[in-house]
């Protein structure tokens, strides 16, 4: 008895502590675009910050994850933005997109990095989940959570349906 009492309390503690530092992450990263004066629309849901530098395999995961849902992207769609952040060449964002332009759809190309975060997953793709223009929840896609797309992309698939 004593044992299961023992595994229940280490497994209480394990998780009370992962979600402290999910929150602790998140309020950083609010403080963080609150400081740089960066607002969100009102309308917008889903939030996407994706650098073209860092992580090879987790920013394939994102830039594959837009390719399999462009037609979401376009600009009439008020509840989704991406923004590309650490951007060596538009033109190579391009043409991994498989787009002419980015024209018609609710990309932004954030050459000064505003939205590139101070924080050791900045290399990572992050999901910004939004609430009437405030952050209910983060999602970064690196190796530790390698479904992070795959969520928000379930979450898409429903709101169709």
């Amino acid at each position: 008895m004593k044992i299961k009492y023992s595994i229940l309390g280490y497994s209480i503690f394990f998780i009370s502590s992962c979600i402290s530092h999910q929150n602790n992450e998140m309020k950083s990263i609010i403080n963080e675009f609150h400081n740089k004066k960066i607002n969100f629309n009102e309308n917008i849901k889903y939030f996407i910050i994706l650098p073209e530098v860092g992580c090879g395999g987790c920013i394939s995961e994102g830039t594959d994850f837009i390719k399999r849902n462009i037609e979401k992207f376009n600009c009439t769609n008020k509840e989704i933005k991406v923004v590309f952040t650490s951007i060596v060449s538009k033109k190579i964002l391009l043409r991994t997109l498989g787009i002419d332009s980015f024209d018609n759809y609710c990309f932004e190309i954030d050459e000064s990095n505003v939205y590139r975060i101070n924080n050791p997953k900045s290399i990572y793709p992050l999901i910004l989940y939004l609430n009437k223009g405030k952050i209910i929840n983060i999602e970064f896609q690196y190796p530790d959570n390698s479904n992070a797309f795959s969520i928000l992309e379930n979450k898409f698939n429903l709101l169709q349906k």
